[in-house]
């Protein structure tokens, strides 16, 4: 299920009511969100004018992978004692040349 409010959409589990994505910021008030016929794309168009499109088409790649590219987009990994921890600059360079291959 797809909802929005202002200028965010968002995916949630039907079931369970939990998100199942981070909020997709649109940058202008959204008058409209919804499913492509497919079941693939979000749509939504705001009062701009403008329809943006996120592809939410499920991904094959292995655990591990995705949460190595998490931690380097959010710049911190977790730690099962403390937590968020901010990555060095040497985590940071080795996860960039590990994504890079």
């Amino acid at each position: 299920m797809v909802t929005f409010a202002n200028r965010l959409a968002r995916v949630w589990d039907a079931e369970t009511g939990e998100p199942v994505s981070p909020p997709l910021l649109h940058g202008a008030f959204i008058l409209w969100a919804g499913w492509s016929a497919d079941g693939r794309e979000i749509l939504v168009n705001a009062n701009d004018g403008k329809v943006r499109v996120w592809d939410m088409s499920p991904t094959d790649a292995p655990v591990a992978e995705l949460a190595q590219q998490a931690e380097l987009l959010a710049a911190h990994r977790l730690d099962s004692q403390i937590g968020m921890v901010p990555l060095t600059p040497d985590e940071l360079k080795a996860r960039w040349r590990k994504v890079r291959k």
